[in-house]
């Protein structure tokens, strides 16, 4: 009976081993589609034909991937030759905001801008000493050591790289000649007048185009200031400038114009005893009249000389803008001559202006 059994045994295991029909067909083709699986996720073996049919080769993984061979990361991707951040990006020389946008010197001399500005201060006048109130003609003589022309109609200036000075009310020179080709030299003159307050204070002056850049060598001057020629006592500020017409011939007119300060006690220290509350810097014939002048009511922003800045009917007294119909004065910023009937302006520095309606 037990070799009856052991008989049965033996058959049923080795049945269970025979191959069926078309079970090794089936057994090939996934045998197949493992070795293809293998090479489609394999790179390496993709592009290694010999590999691809000999399965035993892909199950040693030490013939078919050499890692250090294959993937030479230390060789493939050397870090410091690749990206070498010091010398890909500098910061100092990609980008100079100080001369881009800013009134400061950005760099020597007589470096050029990407936009072919550059400017070397060749000489200048600027005084280191001034009295309150004093006037004075500066002059500053400026290189074009650029490769660019500078032109008044491009608007290329003499300015104060903080759009203010001390000195001089509006902070721009205008260009005396144009063009200024590139190797020539322009001198700018123009007015200073001394604060009223005593003290240390900086002139500096720098080329621009307007809305584009300031560009070359800044010229900067430390300037003192002491008690001067219109002190003892110091005029107070501005209170508002009165306006006449000093002489009419009719069909030619001239307007005078005068600054007005406000303080009794002033008015009285410097001479007026009619116990008036506003009163002229100084009483007509004083000696410090026309510092004190200077003094209270600045530069002119179109001639540059002490006084106020005319207009008429809105537009500057010059002969372009009116047709010759508002002309300032020859010798002096406080007169104007005028032809017609109009509006004439009188505007000192800090804007205070009075209006005289000519018949």
């Amino acid at each position: 009976m037990r070799g009856v059994l052991i008989a049965v045994v033996v058959s049923q295991v080795m049945a269970c081993q025979r191959p069926s029909a078309g079970s090794g067909a089936e057994d090939a083709a996934v045998q197949d589609a493992a070795v293809q699986t293998d090479a489609a996720v394999m790179p390496d073996a993709a592009v290694m034909p010999d590999a691809a049919v000999m399965p035993d080769a892909a199950v040693v993984p030490d013939a078919t991937v050499t890692p250090d061979a294959a993937m030479a990361t230390d060789a493939a991707v050397t870090p410091d030759a690749a990206m070498t951040p010091d010398a890909a990006v500098v910061p100092d020389a990609a980008v100079t905001p100080d001369a881009a946008v800013s009134g400061m010197d950005a760099g020597p001399p007589n470096e050029v801008t990407a936009l072919g500005h550059g400017a070397r201060v060749v000489s200048h006048t600027l005084p280191t000493q001034m009295e309150t109130g004093e006037v004075v003609t500066a002059a500053i003589t400026l290189e074009n050591t650029g490769t660019m022309a500078w032109r008044a109609v491009q608007q290329y200036r003499l300015g104060s790289p903080m759009d203010e000075d001390p000195f001089v009310a509006e902070g721009r020179v205008d260009l005396p000649v144009t063009p200024v080709e590139p190797g020539a030299t322009v001198t700018f003159v123009f007015t200073m007048v001394a604060p009223v307050t005593p003290g240390t204070y900086q002139a500096d002056w720098r080329m621009l185009r307007e809305h584009v850049e300031w560009f070359g060598e800044t010229l900067a001057v430390n300037v003192v200031v002491t008690a001067g020629a219109c002190s003892n006592p110091v005029p107070p500020p501005l209170n508002r400038m009165n306006a006449v017409i000093h002489n009419d011939l009719g069909w030619r007119k001239v307007l005078d114009s005068t600054p007005i300060v406000y303080g009794h006690d002033y008015c009285q220290e410097i001479g007026f005893t009619d116990d008036r509350l506003f009163c002229p810097p100084r009483p007509e014939g004083h000696p410090q009249v026309d510092v004190c002048n200077a003094l209270v009511v600045g530069q002119a922003l179109d001639t540059g000389r002490v006084g106020p800045t005319w207009s008429f009917n809105g537009l500057p007294c010059v002969d372009s803008a009116t047709d010759g119909r508002c002309v300032n004065h020859g010798d002096n910023q406080f007169l104007v001559v005028v032809f017609g009937p109009g509006t004439a302006r009188a505007c000192a520095r800090n804007n205070i202006c009075r209006d005289v309606v000519v018949p």
